[in-house]
């Protein structure tokens, strides 16, 4: 199902890169599901990030960055940004040709 929700929204605007499943793992927060229980819709919906925000992401949750942080790269102010296009959220994970690989998490989205 991943591989196929990969492909399918890999969009044709972004057609300069490849995107390839080189493993897939399962993280479940306890602690986010019961504060979601009861939370209205939901969509699966891909979030990128460079490679040296993984090891907070997966301690800490996705966050919205802290009032110091440098206000670069987010089109709409600060916040969790999600997108139904694996391939935009891949370009979030900023891989280079020297550097070909990124990360993007597929999220069940409650809203």
């Amino acid at each position: 199902m991943i591989l196929d929700y990969i492909h399918l929204t890999h969009a044709p605007t972004h057609s300069h890169y490849k995107l390839n499943v080189l493993d897939v793992f399962k993280c479940h927060r306890a602690s986010e599901s019961e504060n979601f229980h009861d939370v209205g819709s939901r969509m699966l919906l891909w979030h990128g990030s460079r490679l040296v925000n993984w090891m907070g992401i997966l301690s800490h949750g996705l966050q919205v960055a802290p009032p110091e942080a440098p206000v670069t790269g987010y089109m709409f102010g600060k916040g969790i940004y999600f997108a139904d296009c694996a391939s935009k959220s891949a370009n979030y994970a900023y891989p280079t040709r020297t550097r070909n690989i990124g990360l993007i998490i597929l999220c069940e989205v409650r809203f």
